[in-house]
């Protein structure tokens, strides 16, 4: 199938960069007979894929061409290729390079993969081109370096070189042989957004000389006769920390040994149309699926044919060092990992124009909202069911950016919040005692289909997968089918690749928490919102979201408490309607003892009050007042520790007295205590009761006086029967009735 479009998008540049060539490789130890091209092999794939990108291209076998100089650091050659308009000549030269004849079929050597004679070279090869070319691809046999042939090429009209390594050559060869003996491998690339006049052929960490090695079937061609177009998208951060990436392929074609070609992919045998295995004996670090098991059941790919589908998510772990697994362990592979300083992630294939929809079965191929650690596990008390509120890997399909409102499901309710996986802050400080060598202090960062504030959706940038809930009605086994309106593709936006857009202010406040634990990982979670909407219901709707797991196993985590089907369900998003004052219980998680800091930004602060309470302390913070708030704990499971509260200015304050309020700040709903604060500039008496529905007075929390200053009042509301209960606070200077729900 002829491709229609390269894509190459910059994970981690912090200004527009070069675009990495798309490389093709495919590589076979000694054939058998020995000096057969293997007609089904790796390299014979690698060079049809090549090829099926391109239009037009000419071919040399070197059946015709003659060494000036033979066998001297002079020998020279000249080569006539067809261009898309007139010819490409090609100059070429190395150290004792020479025009040889097959040699029998017998003997373990370099030799021709068509028809019968091929360039013999030492050293390496230096090519010169009178036409800028934008593919380049080649035939090399009976190489004996260790690990890496290296292409640097030279752009058209200067700059600096591009160095293209082709890593993982075979060094085994037979028992008692030479290493190498025979082998043969593909080497190819394409760019269309930089064109080249030359290219050198090297074999880093050889003397000059050393490497003797066949060269043949080379082929060149121009941008005018590569079918693809070649599309660039650099983003504004950079992400350079090692671990977990939540991506998705922008384009049709992207097999897992195309992704291996880029940075380390192990654990994944060769098959599906692809000869070329990735350490299939060592831990995958790929997950291309999720199987509907348990809440971390994700799925490796089975082969490196395997295609990354567009609209489907898929994790991918990334290293920031050079980690080649040892062949004799882990059964041998191309793959390794890069620095990821400047690292780009390419792809090649069909990019779509049209709606793409995607079908997923319910609880099979979503991260399930179960398991034992999870936010709100399955269980017999009423808890949310699989059944109900799955998780899907869904993805950016598209190679321009798509804004996220622009996704619709069938079989079910798609939450308005959408998760997308940060592994690091590039901006972020390690806190004092972080250790830097453990994984980066990654979190869930939200996209909103409909953002706070009003105004455009937020937008997931090419390669963007994203984590999405919904609410379906049906059973185990039913199905999801998911829309991406090509509508919502957006190629003028630029948004940050694992981020999200400014928002416009409304009342809100996102709670961010950081740490560290006594074990030195530092931990971080982005996913805590509190959002006040004049649509918003006080129970579930499609502006809630619930909390997702982290893929890390040290982590520490906050979510808001909401009401679902009456019971308390801990959120990554807790929606509530903005018609007066309301308190909101954050639940607490940590895997490692640590310290810990609260941080928060806020929605129309100018027009609400917004505070902060650690019921483990009874410390109040107002937020307009305070940055940060630091904080001590132990290992924990989820506790009900921290509540925000939000009031409109002077809601519960009496005319002319600014320094008196009430607050609620315990946790609402709640199932066993809540709690109010009430402020007073001086001491006055004060009358604090609980009524029932009814109106009838169900507790007297106090009647008398409360000194000047901040006062907590504890309500045992596990005494109390389920259903809402009014405070009502009354004194010379302040009166309030805020209400809290008493669930069970």
């Amino acid at each position: 199938m002829i491709r229609t479009l390269l894509c190459a998008v910059a994970l981690a540049t912090a200004a527009p960069t070069m675009a990495t060539p798309v490389k093709f490789f495919g590589q076979d130890p000694q054939p058998s007979p020995a000096s057969v091209l293997p007609a089904s092999g790796a390299s014979v794939a690698a060079r049809t894929e090549f090829l099926s990108n391109l239009s037009g291209v000419g071919t040399e076998d070197f059946g015709s061409v003659t060494v000036t100089n033979p066998n001297t650091a002079s020998a020279t050659f000249s080569l006539s290729f067809a261009a898309s308009s007139g010819t490409i000549t090609a100059t070429g030269g190395g150290f004792r390079a020479r025009i040889q004849q097959n040699k029998p079929p017998s003997e373990l050597d370099a030799f021709a993969t068509s028809p019968v004679d091929f360039l013999k070279a030492n050293g390496g090869l230096t090519l010169s081109f009178d036409t800028p070319i934008a593919a380049f691809g080649f035939y090399i046999t009976d190489v004996e370096v260790p690990d890496t042939v290296l292409l640097t090429l030279t752009p058209d009209g200067g700059g600096a070189p591009v160095e293209l390594p082709f890593t993982g050559i075979i060094n085994t060869g037979q028992p008692g042989g030479i290493p190498g003996d025979g082998q043969v491998a593909f080497i190819g690339f394409i760019d269309t957004e930089t064109l080249y006049t030359g290219i050198d052929i090297s074999f880093p960490g050889t003397s000059a000389g050393a490497e003797a090695f066949g060269f043949d079937d080379m082929t060149v061609g121009d941008v005018g006769q590569v079918t693809s177009e070649q599309v660039t998208a650099t983003q504004a951060d950079i992400f350079d920390e090692p671990g977990w990436r939540l991506l998705g392929a922008p384009v049709t074609g992207v097999t897992v040994d195309a992704l291996a070609l880029q940075n380390l992919v192990q654990g994944v045998p060769a098959g599906n149309g692809q000869a070329q295995q990735q350490y299939p004996a060592a831990p995958t670090n790929l997950y291309i699926a999720y199987n509907g098991g348990g809440r971390y059941d994700y799925v490796a790919p089975t082969a490196t044919g395997t295609e990354a589908v567009p609209g489907e998510g898929f994790w991918w772990y990334w290293y920031d060092q050079a980690i080649d697994p040892p062949d004799d362990i882990a059964g041998g592979g191309t793959s390794e990992s890069v620095v990821l300083d400047d690292f780009a992630l390419t792809a090649l294939g069909d990019a779509s124009t049209v709606d793409v929809v995607r079908m997923f079965t319910d609880n099979a191929n979503s991260a399930s909202d179960s398991g034992n650690s999870d936010a709100n596990p399955s269980g017999p008390n009423g808890e949310v069911l699989p059944a109900d509120d799955d998780f899907y890997m869904l993805a950016n399909p598209f190679a321009v950016p798509f804004a996220v409102d622009a996704i619709s499901v069938t079989g079910g309710t798609l939450q308005d919040a959408l998760f997308a996986w940060d592994p690091g802050d590039p901006n972020a400080t390690p806190p004092t005692g972080a250790n830097p060598t453990l994984d980066g202090p990654g979190s869930y960062q939200i996209l909103f289909q409909t953002p706070l504030g009003g105004g455009a959706a937020d937008r997931a940038a090419v390669w963007q997968g994203l984590m999405a809930e919904v609410t379906s009605p049906t059973t185990i086994g039913g199905t999801v089918e998911v829309t991406y309106a090509a509508s919502g593709r957006d190629a003028t936006a630029t948004p940050p690749f694992y981020g999200r857009q400014r928002r416009v202010a409304e009342p809100y406040v996102h709670l961010r928490l950081e740490g560290v634990t006594e074990g030195g990982a530092w931990v971080r979670d982005e996913a805590a919102y509190v959002r006040l909407r004049p649509d918003a219901s006080a129970g579930w709707d499609r502006y809630d979201a619930s909390k997702p797991l982290p893929p890390t196993g040290t982590h520490a985590l906050i979510a808001p408490v909401g009401v679902r089907d009456g019971d308390r369900h801990r959120q990554a998003v807790l929606s509530l309607p903005d018609d007066g004052a309301v308190t909101a219980s954050v639940d607490f998680l940590a895997t490692g003892a640590g310290a810990y800091t609260l941080l928060w930004e806020q929605g129309a602060a100018d027009t609400w009050d917004a505070e902060l309470t650690d019921h483990a302390t009874d410390t109040v913070v107002d937020l307009g007042a305070a940055t940060a708030y630091a904080f001590t704990s132990e290992s924990s499971g989820w506790t009900e520790r921290f509540s925000v509260r939000f009031a409109p200015r002077a809601v519960s304050i009496d005319e002319g007295v600014a320094e008196a309020s009430v607050a609620m700040t315990g946790p609402n709903p709640t199932a066993s205590e809540t709690a109010v604060v009430v402020r007073l500039g001086a001491p006055e008496a004060v009358r604090i009761t609980v009524v029932d529905a009814l109106g009838r007075e169900v507790a007297r929390l106090h009647d008398g006086t409360v000194p000047a200053g901040a006062t907590r009042f504890g309500v045992e509301a596990a005494a109390l029967a389920p259903g809402v209960y009014t405070l009502r606070v009354e004194g010379e200077s302040v009166r309030a009735s805020p209400t809290f729900t008493v669930i069970r």
